[in-house]
């Protein structure tokens, strides 16, 4: 009631806000955050930022029942926060709904180029649901010519390479993102490749070790909550526009030495590739051992005579023929239709014997 008597109360233009947006009233947010921006309660740079997200949030509800007002509303969010990912992925999800992938790979571009994201980079590699892995490779190459030097074009890269199982372009790619920054992601990264190459488990343990002792990946925060996607209001205190993406604040201390060093070191102390071989065990004979302990003594064996019995001559079966029955006689094959042509009916016999008239109740 305040708001609706005085929009330009701060304390409760704010409550009514993040009321309306917790309880999923988008419109209603949107049009309370327009009359503030007009009786000068936020500054116009926030009051955009504030209203791309509330786009954003309604775009991602609207996705699934209506792809063409989900597409609109992230686009004007977009037009609000160009550097807006969720929204931009939004609205390329819309787009390659309609099978539009030449729309919907612009807009991932230009988001990639603002801010590299691992989220746009899968959506721009998977657009094609039917493409090979070779043209997923060739959509991530496109995406480190966009933004090179970036961990993150070096990471899109080599998971594609790996999907494609060039590992050594792969293997390339992902040690030159541990060497920019020593990250998790490139660490768990090689032990993939490692494991789909070689299959040394040596060498996958190795990995997986430094992955422990490098530092976090980025994700989306927010009051000390981490989530795996993006949401519109903190799951804590309520706010608008709370997450962004950043280290988990728990999970900011990194290792001592500086991500070059590390890298160097870990790809230097990598052990060797483990050959198994298959080796016959040899079978150990005496050395001093004598002729006679081999060789058993031979002992003729006698056979008694026994009397052959002659097997009495059994006479040859005489082949006998059997007498064939005599042939049936033939009977008068009855004649088809009475004699007349099936479509013909005939004329009614006077002679014909009159059937009995039946009773009926009706």
């Amino acid at each position: 009631k305040a708001v609706e008597h005085a929009p330009y109360l701060p304390w409760a233009a704010q409550a009514t806000l993040e009321s309306r947006s917790q309880s999923g009233r988008w419109d209603e947010a949107i049009q309370l955050l327009d009359q503030q921006r007009a009786a000068s309660v936020l500054e116009r740079g926030e009051a955009e930022r504030l209203k791309a997200v509330l786009l954003t949030a309604k775009a991602s509800e609207r996705l699934e029942g209506d792809p063409n007002g989900a597409r609109e509303d992230a686009k004007a969010a977009l037009k609000l926060a160009k550097g807006l990912v969720p929204a931009a992925i939004i609205a390329a999800k819309a787009y390659l709904r309609e099978d539009n992938i030449r729309k919907a790979a612009s807009i991932l571009e230009s988001a990639w180029k603002i801010e590299p994201h691992p989220d746009v980079g899968r959506t721009y590699v998977r657009a094609r649901s039917g493409d090979s892995t070779l043209d997923r490779l060739k959509r991530a190459e496109k995406l480190e010519a966009l933004r090179p030097n970036n961990i993150e074009s070096l990471l899109v890269v080599a998971q594609a390479a790996l999907d494609a199982q060039q590992f050594p372009k792969a293997r390339a790619k992902a040690e030159a993102a541990a060497r920019m920054q020593s990250r998790e992601a490139a660490y768990l990264l090689l032990a993939d490749i490692e494991e789909a190459e070689t299959g040394d488990q040596g060498r996958v343990r190795h990995w997986m070790a430094q992955a422990l002792r490098a530092g976090r990946d980025p994700a989306w925060v927010a009051d000390g909550i981490v989530s795996d996607k993006w949401l519109p209001l903190s799951p804590v205190t309520g706010r608008l526009d709370a997450f962004e993406w950043k280290v988990p604040f728990g999970q900011i201390e990194g290792p001592v030495e500086d991500g070059t060093l590390a890298a160097d070191e870990a790809i230097a102390t990598l052990p060797a590739i483990t050959i198994r071989e298959d080796v016959t065990p040899a079978v150990e004979t005496p050395e001093n051992e004598s002729i006679n302990q081999v060789v058993a003594d031979m002992q003729p064996v006698v056979v008694p005579q026994e009397d052959l019995a002659v097997a009495a001559k059994t006479p040859t079966a005489t082949n006998v023929t059997a007498e064939q029955p005599p042939e049936a006689e033939k009977q008068d094959e009855p004649v088809p239709f009475f004699g007349r042509p099936p479509d013909d009916p005939g004329v009614k016999d006077a002679s014909a014997e009159k059937s009995p008239t039946r009773l009926r109740l009706y």
